[in-house]
């Protein structure tokens, strides 16, 4: 579907001398991912509205959802538009939806995208507009700018958004694959290998982590905080295939000592015995499933399709640990942490919110965007996937999820003692 009108404005049609070269770049960056999100939707018309995994939105209200989400911000909080349609509202706000009611109440692909690309050209023209008025005010010292603007937050935080759900939308493609996969046969059987004993130290001290970018999003990595650690020792890598196997040989999965209660109970729930991308041919070997579909495993790749559960126990195995998310960001600050943004990894501590020496965390922009989630049962990871965008690829970012989790592309690295 073409998605772009003669009488619209697009990011390239932007004059460096009417909004600063700054601001042109990010309203730039804005529409790339706009587009990344609407073109992954048309490149699936039969599948926009499925649902292939109870906790994952079908790729349709992904796009919806953004994109309702930047007019919200745009026109009703930004420009005080008081219109919003409340159809769409209660399709696209996560609360007002049950997430196995979505596919049900999503448009058709051909409606859905035009409606999409229609909205993301209107509000990127309106931003474009104000970003346009406020550089003329300000040649003028008569610029009184929103808050939401300070330091171009909006347009981070809306990029980011898309950013964050572009990868959501390639975890529903991969339970798409792995619904499909069907008839292959692994003519290199994965081998097991011993768990890596290579480490590299973080050194005792104190170090500060958190953002350290002034209002930028996200809240949740608010305030900059100091802490005080003795040696570490990180794995030079993460868990991989070859290892993950071996814990999966010596019974990992049978033996409770390695899993607490909660994870002990999920497994024998669910009769879990591998990671979630895995899965067996014919003579039993091991195989696995991303985008594309089924593959042979490289030994030497890190393990994904982990929960924070198995996280733990393959590391209660290998006679170490998980790393505190602060140990882990101050490693990869300082440039210690090699061989990252391959898989997120776990981390050992629940999301919390941070306190600084002067100040305590606020919310921003609004209040349930992080506090819903400090709740004791969301665990953190760090670094990234290779499905993680750039914008997001920062060390001070917090990703989350719940501990029985392991749709998401996440793995672990071990700290030893």
């Amino acid at each position: 579907m073409n998605s772009t009108s003669p009488n619209s404005i697009s990011p390239n049609s932007i004059s460096p001398n009417s909004i600063s070269l700054n601001s042109t770049s990010l309203i730039r960056q804005f529409s790339a991912y706009q587009q990344k999100v609407l073109r992954l939707c048309e490149q699936y018309p039969d599948d926009l509205n499925s649902q292939f995994h109870p906790d994952l939105s079908p790729l349709g209200w992904h796009l919806g959802h953004c994109v309702y989400t930047e007019t919200y911000w745009v026109k009703e909080q930004l420009l005080c538009d008081p219109s919003p349609d409340q159809e769409l509202r209660s399709h696209y706000v996560p609360e007002l939806a049950k997430k196995l009611d979505r596919g049900k109440i999503l448009p058709d692909h051909f409606e859905l995208c035009k409606w999409a690309s229609e909205s993301q050209l209107e509000n990127l023209e309106l931003l474009i507009k104000y970003q346009d008025r406020h550089y003329q005010n300000r040649k003028h010292q008569n610029s009184n700018k929103h808050e939401l603007m300070r330091h171009q937050f909006l347009v981070h935080f809306l990029t980011q958004h898309y950013a964050q759900h572009f990868e959501t939308m390639h975890m529903v493609l991969v339970q798409r694959a792995l619904k499909n996969t069907v008839n292959f046969f692994v003519q290199q059987p994965l081998a097991s290998s011993d768990i890596n004993t290579s480490t590299i130290v973080l050194n005792s001290g104190d170090y500060t982590v958190g953002a350290q970018t002034d209002f930028l999003p996200y809240d949740n990595e608010y305030p900059p905080h100091e802490f005080r650690t003795g040696d570490i020792q990180f794995s030079d890598k993460p868990v991989s295939n070859s290892e993950f196997l071996l814990f999966m040989e010596e019974s990992g999965y049978q033996t409770q000592e390695y899993w607490g209660q909660q994870g002990w109970q999920w497994k024998e729930k669910y009769n879990i015995s591998c990671p979630e991308y895995w899965l067996q041919d014919s003579q039993q070997n091991w195989f696995g499933v991303d985008i594309e579909g089924p593959h042979e495993l490289d030994p030497e790749f890190p393990v994904w399709g982990l929960n924070y559960f198995e996280a733990l126990a393959v590391a209660n195995w290998a006679g170490g640990r998980l790393p505190h998310e602060s140990e882990w960001e101050a490693a990869k600050q300082h440039d210690f942490l090699k061989n990252t943004g391959q898989v997120w990894e776990w981390c050992q501590n629940s999301f919390h919110p941070y306190q600084g020496s002067t100040q305590g965390f606020r919310a921003f922009p609004y209040d349930s965007y992080s506090i819903p989630y400090f709740d004791g049962s969301h665990f953190v990871m760090k670094g990234a996937s290779r499905y993680t965008q750039e914008v997001i690829q920062r060390s001070s970012f917090r990703n989350y999820y719940q501990a029985d989790k392991r749709y998401q592309f996440a793995g672990c690295r071990l700290v030893f003692e």
